[in-house]
């Protein structure tokens, strides 16, 4: 195949570009300091591992293998050169990412990113319905999977999909292909767009803007729980969804958490925002109600959802794994929440722990 030359415009695919939301949906980006300011044209990627030492080490795997920085970056430009040398991969191309988590993927993120595509990243445990659906909105070409979680990406024989393995026998296998070049990777250039408490996220790092609003978008008083709210150098633009209206508001960045700022102007996480109960007027974290149940010593295993109520809009109903041998007593369980919290709820104890993630039925 002929290498495409990513600084031709008849070489790029211009999808993404097309599909980002309208200019009005946009964040507003900050450049309060010189330091955030960004070259017209920058390569994240290349950003990300340009200036850290060779020798330092960035992964250890379960093996006792160690990878530097150093040999991370080799890799990484040994990739971005089968990308885009081998299989004809060009700036805008969105390349699916598929396996469990061991350095490979992450070698291949920044891979994709230098070569200046677009890297979408998905679960090893999603099924095939779920990785067509991606790949359809998406219009994916090209993927690079682990061997080991080939199968469901194979199984519903997606057009125009080309998929690539990694960790494998065979001479195709990413990892054993001989790339056009051992010299780095020249990145393409892509976007151009001391105060610490223990217990707290802390304050907004210099160039960046952060407050806590409320459903509409009005600040909330220091002390009240309410969306979290950023803006600064860069913000959030979705492809062609409608989301983009609902997590960017007025400029503002819509981070889709719950958290509190004090009097100080430290910020500290409550829950997600979908975590939150709202029940009688009060809202109430899940995980906080959660870590009230585990200080129990009969309490090895708890989850905090919101049952509807048709007087309180919700209720708290907890379920909790006890230790073997401890006395079931939920009314006991409740007395560690604040009574507020759990008023008209419930606690329901069990005996045998749950079942790990992505067995539940």
């Amino acid at each position: 195949m002929e290498p495409r030359n990513p600084r031709n415009p008849r070489d790029v695919d211009t999808f993404p570009r097309d599909r980002l939301p309208p200019p009005d949906q946009w964040p507003e980006l900050r450049f309060d300091l010189p330091e955030p300011r960004c070259p017209e044209r920058l390569n994240c990627a290349a950003e990300l591992l340009a200036h850290t030492a060779p020798d330092r080490p960035v992964f250890r795997t379960a093996s006792g293998d160690t990878w530097t920085y150093g040999e991370l970056r080799t890799r990484v430009d040994r990739i971005a050169h089968v990308l885009t040398a081998e299989l004809g991969v060009v700036p805008g191309n969105r390349v699916l990412l598929r396996g469990p988590t061991t350095p490979w993927p992450a070698a291949c993120w920044p891979a994709v990113l230098k070569a200046g595509a677009v890297a979408v990243t998905v679960l090893a445990q999603q099924r095939p319905h779920e990785l067509t659906t991606m790949c359809e909105i998406a219009r994916v070409e090209h993927a690079l999977c682990d061997i080991r979680s080939v199968d469901d990406l194979a199984k519903p024989e997606i057009p125009g999909l080309r998929i690539t393995t990694y960790g494998g026998d065979s001479p195709d296998d990413l990892l054993n292909r001989r790339p056009a070049s051992n010299e780095p990777f020249t990145a393409v250039d892509t976007a151009a767009d001391e105060h610490i408490r223990p217990g707290t996220t802390g304050v907004p790092v210099p160039g960046w803007h952060a407050r806590v609003v409320d459903d509409f978008g009005e600040p909330v008083p220091d002390g009240e729980p309410g969306l979290l709210a950023v803006r600064g150098p860069v913000g959030c633009r979705y492809l062609a969804d409608p989301r983009q209206r609902e997590y960017v508001r007025d400029g503002w960045n819509i981070t889709g958490d719950t958290y509190v700022r004090d009097s100080d102007g430290c910020f500290s996480h409550v829950a997600r925002a979908d975590d939150m109960i709202i029940s009688a007027g009060y809202n109430i974290a899940g995980p906080e109600v959660e870590d009230a149940l585990l200080r129990h010593p009969d309490v090895i295993e708890t989850a905090v959802v919101g049952h509807p109520d048709a007087s309180r809009g919700q209720v708290v109903v907890a379920y909790a794994v006890l230790r073997p041998g401890a006395r079931r007593d939920p009314e006991a369980l409740r007395a560690d929440v604040n009574p507020a919290r759990t008023e008209g709820g419930s606690v329901r104890t069990e005996s045998d722990p749950m079942p790990p993630e992505g067995d539940q039925a």
